[in-house]
């Protein structure tokens, strides 16, 4: 009835179905219900979802420098963008160019105040031993420093509200009511 249902919602106009964070084509299930003029779009790290879909790959890669700084920037509040030079530029490096790591480090030093250099500080004091042990063959370890440095630089009461999410399993959806009353919403 679902997979009716989403099928007839999405007739007619044009619409982008997009499915993040696949593992498994199983996981699509009756999701899979786009047709022309419509497109699903999904992202995935499992190469064997895409096998399995018969689907073109369109590899996401890291920004270039520029690319980093224009939105580091943006998320930071800066105007004048030439003034992202020094240990900007140096953060956007440490942070591989991956656009959610340059995101973060940007709304962090524009919410907290951080300088640029303390945002360097940070990335390069983060411990990547710890965080590798965590996340064995990550290929992304800037990406998870960058989340690290931001939430220790969250006052404690909204670190302490963002850890107590972690209670939730791994690719199951945290229900809308309970962030409603975590947060106060």
């Amino acid at each position: 009835e679902g997979k009716d249902y989403l099928r007839k919602a999405l007739e007619g106009p044009r619409a982008l179905l997009v499915l993040d964070d696949v593992w498994e084509v199983e996981d699509i299930g009756s999701l899979a219900v786009i047709a022309a003029p419509s497109c699903l779009l999904i992202t995935t790290t499992n190469h064997e979802v895409l096998v399995g879909l018969n689907a073109e790959a369109y590899p996401a890669e890291a920004l270039t420098l520029p690319e980093a700084l224009r939105l580091m920037g943006a998320w930071a509040g800066v105007q004048d963008l030439t003034t992202l030079r020094g240990s900007a530029t140096e953060v956007a490096r440490e942070c591989g160019c991956l656009p959610l790591a340059v995101a973060m480090i940007g709304a962090m030093v524009r919410r907290s105040g951080t300088t640029w250099s303390d945002a360097l500080i940070s990335l390069q004091r983060a411990d990547l031993d710890e965080i590798n042990q965590a996340f064995e063959d990550y290929p992304h370890s800037n990406l998870l420093r960058a989340i690290g440095v931001c939430v220790k630089a969250l006052e404690s009461k909204e670190r302490n509200l963002y850890l107590e999410l972690a209670v939730f399993p791994q690719g199951e959806p945290i229900p809308k009511s309970v962030l409603a009353t975590h947060w106060r919403l």
